[in-house]
Formats: structure tokens, sequence, C-alpha cells
């Protein structure tokens, strides 16, 4: 018996380390991997090389991706940072302001979670720390408050996002502590790194 409940304890915990951490329908957040699961991770080398995912997660809608509208933000100092579209055409030159539309094919599709974008990086020291940030796009017309995707071509449908934050406007974090202790409140990246020495 003592057995049996062991081994329910250890599916039960696996069970629930491979779930999302956003269960809410249409949200958006960075990852370290593509289930949506991981949003903080370590280096332990010097020059270390570092992935991170902008992910939907839980699309309301079934329907294939036309479209989407974020800025992202990264805090520290990641050497050779840069941003990889999973498809689809920036129409802002800025590299951080992704207005993005994709073409009638492929379109993203939609499923537990959807890859916009993937960000590679060089962290130059395990203790260097790198914050992820996600909002709206300033002045949009479609989503003034958060960010979005769309849906469809003929008529698009909008559907806003809500971000995934972890600490204050944090979303994802390299040799931090990622956690929902934080609340809303306002913090700087500076007050955020003193609580890591």
């Amino acid at each position: 018996m003592k057995t049996f409940i062991t081994l329910m304890l250890m599916v039960v915990l696996a069970g629930g380390a491979l779930a999302q951490i956003d269960p809410d329908p249409d949200g958006i957040g960075i990852y370290f991997e593509r289930g949506a699961t991981v949003r903080e991770t370590t280096t332990s080398a010097p020059f270390e090389a570092v992935t991170a995912y902008l992910l939907i997660t839980t699309p309301s809608t079934a329907d294939p991706i036309s479209g989407w509208e974020a800025v992202v933000g990264v805090d520290g100092s990641p050497v050779a940072p840069a941003w990889t579209l999973e498809v689809g055409m920036d129409n802002d030159p800025d590299p951080w302001i992704f207005d993005v539309t994709i073409a009638p094919s492929p379109l993203l599709p939609a499923g537990p979670t959807v890859l916009l974008a993937t960000w590679t990086g060089f962290v130059m020291n395990p203790a260097d720390l790198v914050a992820f940030t996600v909002t709206g796009v300033p002045g949009s017309p479609y989503f003034p408050d958060s960010p979005g995707y769309f849906t469809e071509w003929i008529v698009p449908q909008l559907h806003p996002l809500h971000v995934t934050n972890c600490a204050g406007d944090i979303v994802a974090m390299v040799n931090g502590i990622c956690t929902d202790t934080v609340g809303d409140e306002d913090m700087t990246f500076t007050t955020l790194k003193t609580l890591f020495r």
C-alpha cells in the first residue's frame, strides 16, 4: 500500500510539473521551453547560450493566427541577442516591437501553445541577471491596452492577450527567481537585482 501511495504521489507531482503555468485562455509570455511550463533558467558557465520562446498559451479559438502585436523587453546585458519569427513579416523596424502579419499560408496553427518568436542570446557570467517583459504596442488601433492576435483574413477577429507576469512586470528570468509572490507592485530592475546578490 505504501508503494502504491508513493507511486500515485509521483504521478500527481510529475503531472503538475508538466502543466502550463497559465491555464487561462489567451495568455502571452516568455518561456524557456515550448510547453509554457518554465519561465526561469540559470547559466553555469561564462558566455553560455540561452534560448527563450514567446508563446501564446491556450488560445481561445481553433482558427489559425494571421497576425499578432507585442512589445518585448530584455533587461540585463545579454550578448548578441536576437529574435527570430516563427512565420510572418514584422512591419515595425524596431527590433523589440512586433507588428506581425502572416501571409495566407502558412498561418500559425492554434494549439495549447503557439510559438510566435524565438530569442537567442549569450549570458556573459552565471551571476548576470536577464529579465524579460511583454507589453502592448503603444498607439495600436487594434489592441490599445495589451498585446493581441488576429485570426482570419477577410474579416479579422481580434483577440487581446493577457500577459503572464511572474515578478512585477517581468515575465521570465535568467539567473533570477521568477515567483508570483511579488504581485503587481512597481519594481525597478535595479531593485530586483539587489534581491539576488
